[in-house]
C-alpha cells in the first residue's frame, strides 16, 4: 500500500492503546493475493493511475511478501520483495526494483547490509545500524490488520523503511462500516493510518482482513484504492 500511495502520491474486545513491535508477541499471515486499483479524483474525474497487486506466500523461513506497483498499460512501476520471519514477522531480507535502481538489503545481527545499484549501474553497499524490534515498512499495515482489532484500538506500529529509516505508524481504528465489493457485502473496519501528512483511511474486512479501500484527501485532489 504505502509504495502505492508514494506513486500516487472486535467490536466486543475492550478498545486499548498499544504499542508493538517485533517480538512482542507472536504473528501469523496469511497466503494470497490482493490486487487494488488506484484512482486519483480531481474536478469530478476519477482517473486509473497504479495497480498495486500483493502476494503473501508460505515458504519455510516464514512468509514472503510480494507488491508491485503497475502503470494502467501493465507495465511494472515498482517491485518489492520481503522476506519475513515466522512467528514474529522479523524482515530478513528486502528486495526492491524502481526506476531509480535496485537494492538488495539483508537484516542480521542488529544491522542492514547489503547492495544498491543505480540506473546508470553504478554499485555501492550499503552497512547501516537497525534499531532492534522494527517492522519493515513496506508491510505495516500486514501486521496491522493482524492485531486485535476493536473500535477504539489504536497501535503504534515501530517501522523501518530501507531508504529512510525509522518511521512510526499509527493505527485508530473508528468504527465499522458496511461496504459492497462487486455483488459482495463486507463489514470492514474503517481505520485512520498516519505515517506521514494526512491520515490515509481504510477499509479491512473484518473475516478475510484483506483490504477493501482506502482513500487520502488532499487539498486539490482526493487519492482512492479499491480491491478488485
Amino acid at each position: 500500500m504505502f509504495a502505492s500511495l508514494t506513486l500516487c502520491l472486535a467490536l466486543l474486545a475492550t478498545p486499548a492503546a498499544d504499542t508493538v513491535r517485533v517480538g512482542d508477541r507472536p504473528l501469523a499471515l496469511s497466503a494470497g493475493v490482493d490486487t487494488v486499483d488506484n484512482y486519483v479524483l480531481r474536478d469530478g474525474t476519477e482517473r486509473h493511475v497504479v495497480t498495486y497487486v500483493q502476494t503473501v506466500d508460505v515458504v519455510p523461513e516464514g512468509y514472503l511478501v510480494v507488491q508491485e506497483n503497475l502503470g494502467v498499460s501493465g507495465a511494472m512501476l515498482s517491485l518489492d520483495s520481503i522476506l519475513l520471519a515466522e512467528g514474529s514477522l522479523a524482515t530478513m531480507w528486502h528486495g526492491d526494483v524502481t526506476p531509480s535502481g535496485r537494492r538488495h538489503v539483508v537484516f542480521a545481527n542488529g544491522r542492514m547490509r547489503g547492495i544498491v545499484v543505480d540506473s546508470l549501474g553504478r554499485e555501492s553497499t550499503v552497512d547501516t545500524e537497525v534499531p532492534p524490534g522494527l517492522f519493515d515498512y513496506s508491510v505495516a499495515m500486514l501486521v496491522a490488520d493482524h492485531l486485535p482489532l476493536a473500535v477504539g484500538y489504536e497501535v503504534t506500529l515501530a517501522t523501518y523503511d530501507i531508504t529512510r529509516g525509522p518511521v512510526p505508524v499509527s493505527v485508530a481504528v473508528l468504527g465499522v462500516d458496511t461496504l459492497r465489493v462487486g455483488t459482495e457485502v463486507h463489514e470492514a473496519w474503517r481505520m485512520d493510518v498516519t505515517f506521514q501528512g494526512p491520515a490515509v483511511t481504510r477499509r479491512v474486512d473484518r473475516a478475510s482482513l484483506h483490504e477493501l479501500e482506502w482513500e487520502l484527501p488532499l487539498a486539490d485532489r482526493r487519492m482512492i484504492g479499491r480491491r478488485r
